[in-house]
């Protein structure tokens, strides 16, 4: 990369220094792109400082009015720019997959890598130039790890949520499920009332998920054959919660899956207002379910 700064009269030059780059190899491309006036000079600065061995790899912001001195303390230090991967709350692994493919400042080496579901937390992360997608995925599964020993351990005694596993399955089913953050410890409430009950959790994305396993390119709309599917993830035919996590959830459905509020509700419908209705009871569920297809039809 290369811009002109009118205002200032100084050129810059986005700079990448190759992981293990000899400092001669670094000293004739500076002399190249004309950010020092000899490559001789620059080695003999480096040694004379005794920064040879300190160049590190990554891509700088070096402009041609630096001194040789200036660039050897930027290459030499933490300055290398930086990159961010925005994680959004409860993309699926193979979204998270599909984007890192999409980052040329990462190395992809996740081909044959086993993902757990879940087990990432989503948040912006800042990288270096050419960082391992592996590495990065670890940094967000010790992250999540840490979310969920914090949330664990200050959960209620009488959930029915038994391991953090299940605390990850639930928290993603209620993120997909809510349409908003602050929805999220009512729309809990039904499912932990549905579990303590033995009642299914009759959930649509659980099925969704059993179906193209979080690849966006493959999801389709549901349908009501879709519901009768055989699939350890369909919730509509099978008890309690699915095998896995449906995506990865974030530390307020995390949170809330293990704070849920005290109601009695059993349902929920969307509303037009974009949120969700609550009921107790079938029969108001279904007045309300039946407005909303009212609503739908207009």
């Amino acid at each position: 990369m290369n811009f002109f700064n009118q205002s200032l009269g100084v050129s810059t030059v986005t700079f990448l220094i190759n992981k293990n780059e000899k400092i001669g190899s670094v000293s004739k491309r500076l002399k190249e792109k004309n950010l020092v006036f000899s490559s001789q000079f620059f080695e003999y600065a480096a040694q004379y400082k005794k920064l040879d061995k300190k160049i590190k790899y990554g891509e700088f912001d070096l402009t041609d009015n630096m001194s040789i001195i200036d660039i050897l303390k930027k290459v030499t230090t933490n300055q290398a720019l930086s990159y961010q991967v925005v994680i959004r709350n409860c993309m699926t692994n193979w979204e998270i997959i599909d984007l890192f493919k999409k980052k040329k400042f990462l190395i992809n080496d996740l081909e044959g890598v086993e993902l757990n579901e879940g087990a990432f937390a989503p948040d912006t992360y800042s990288v270096g130039f050419h960082t391992k997608s592996t590495h990065l995925m670890q940094i967000m599964q010790d992250q999540q790890t840490k979310i969920l020993n914090d949330v664990w351990s200050k959960r209620k005694k009488e959930t029915p949520v038994r391991n953090e596993l299940e605390l990850l399955i639930l928290a993603s089913i209620i993120e997909k499920e809510a349409a908003t953050t602050a929805e999220m410890p009512v729309i809990s409430s039904v499912f932990i009332n549905r579990l303590n009950i033995g009642m299914r959790l009759q959930s649509d994305p659980t099925v969704i998920y059993g179906i193209d396993f979080g690849n966006i390119e493959n999801r389709k709309t549901l349908t009501k054959n879709d519901l009768k599917v055989e699939s350890a993830f369909n919730t509509y035919r099978n008890f309690g919660l699915p095998p896995s996590p449906i995506c990865n959830p974030s530390r307020s459905a995390i949170a809330a899956a293990l704070n849920p509020l005290d109601t009695n509700y059993l349902y929920f419908v969307l509303t037009k207002s974009g949120e969700h209705g609550f009921s107790e009871t079938f029969e108001e569920h279904k007045r309300k379910v039946s407005l909303w297809r009212k609503f739908q039809s207009k």
